[in-house]
């Protein structure tokens, strides 16, 4: 089985971090587009943000490189992000509808 990494990146130095993509919700979401996901406890965006100290709730802005389902899809789970226009998580400016991806 071919398996494709999904990348996420962290931007730290500034008043408050970023994050770079929040990869994919959850491997049953991936098998609907035909697509077979794996990922470790240790490899979910929780998990790597808390290797640098850094928790969901202190993440300000979220960036997107495009807005396919292994880049946006643990938008929601960020309490505190905002697209700097206050508009809050989830609203299809910046990120995903809500519930859009649930699986």
């Amino acid at each position: 089985m071919l398996q494709v990494p999904v990348y996420a990146y962290l931007i730290m130095g500034g008043e408050y971090p970023i994050v770079v993509d929040t990869g994919f919700r959850s491997v049953d979401i991936i098998k609907r587009v035909s697509m077979t996901g794996v990922q470790s406890p240790e490899q979910e965006i929780e998990a790597q943000l808390a290797r640098f100290d850094v928790a969901l709730k202190d993440i300000r802005y979220i960036v997107h490189t495009h807005l396919h389902i292994d880049h946006c899809g643990k938008d929601d789970l960020f309490p505190n992000e905002h697209d700097g226009r206050g508009q809050s998580p989830g609203n299809g400016i910046l990120g995903c509808r809500p519930g859009w991806l649930s699986a």
